[in-house]
């Protein structure tokens, strides 16, 4: 499905070294254009390396199709330029135009809209402390495909769950419209960094702001310092629209994060507002989903 923003989750080794293909496709410009990165991977490479790599193919190999800070406004052809970037075994790619993945089947690696927090390793390492089993009907394991097909259901719900916030390093792009000349608020955090703010609009002009501000990075705030702003240096034409990318999220994937797609699992299987059931007795918990994502947000120090 075609985004502003994809993901690439490496979830396993190579097999074999060799070469690992992602093709970047455009889907909302006058033409569309189409974009194979292609990375040289070793069967030692773990999930984390081949992710880094390709973070470094397409951040290096774009030209000036890389984005460079300055996002567009309402009224212009939305460019497709992108940026990258390597949280662990996940690659983040951004861009103010639609875009989607394509990657050959049989790599260990996932593409799409979406980021797969747990790696094949880590199903196996936390699975059975969670109560999620690999294990097919015969007591074989399951093929690689269903396992990465149950480690995307995971993510989902998780995902689901927290309304599509991911909490690991991910671009976002701030809009501000109005009176926001004494600062304003990030959505989300803790925020890692920060493009220039743009201001303006396609009519007048798109300018950067230069006025002095701070960024609070554990809860997002921006705060202006200077008293003057470009309201007065325009005049009084309102509003004024702000634009201004920005990375938030944790540089990692936390273990509680891993853990968690992983125990959503058995939650997609028995039904995603059933906690527990008691055979024989016919009593059935449900699940309180604002206190589960509650704890959640407290125990990776959000809350």
């Amino acid at each position: 499905m075609a985004s502003i923003c994809q993901w690439i989750s490496v979830l396993r080794s190579p097999t074999s070294d060799g070469n690992l293909t992602v093709t970047i496709n455009s889907r909302n410009n006058s033409a569309e254009i189409e974009i194979p990165v292609s990375v040289p991977v070793l069967h030692i490479d773990d999930p984390k390396t081949t992710a880094r790599k390709f973070a470094k193919a397409i951040n290096t190999s774009l030209g000036d199709r890389l984005y460079n800070g300055c996002p567009d406004f309402d009224d212009q052809q939305k460019t497709f330029r992108l940026r990258a970037i390597q949280v662990d075994h996940l690659v983040n790619i951004w861009s103010q135009s639609e875009f989607d993945l394509k990657v050959a089947a049989e790599t260990g690696v996932y593409a799409g809209a979406s980021p797969v927090y747990a790696t094949l390793k880590d199903l196996d390492r936390f699975g059975m402390g969670v109560g999620v089993s690999v294990k097919s009907e015969s007591g074989g394991c399951l093929p690689e495909e269903e396992q990465i097909g149950v480690l995307q259901i995971g993510s989902f719900e998780l995902m689901a769950l927290l309304e599509n916030e991911t909490l690991v390093a991910t671009q976002y792009l701030h809009e501000e419209s109005g009176n926001w000349f004494r600062g304003w608020n990030f959505e989300r955090y803790p925020v890692i960094s920060y493009d220039q703010p743009w201001y303006g609009d396609v009519i007048t002009g798109i300018y950067p702001l230069e006025t002095s501000f701070t960024v609070d990075h554990a809860d997002g705030v921006v705060r202006i310092e200077t008293i003057e702003t470009p309201c007065i240096q325009r005049g009084s034409r309102t509003p004024i629209d702000l634009k201004q990318t920005y990375v938030a999220g944790f540089s990692h994937v936390p273990e509680i994060l891993k853990i968690e797609s992983i125990r959503m699992i058995k939650r997609a299987q028995r039904g995603s507002e059933v906690a527990s059931i008691k055979r024989g007795t016919g009593s059935i918990t449900f699940v309180d989903n604002q206190d589960y994502v509650d704890q959640l947000r407290s125990k990776l120090g959000l809350i």
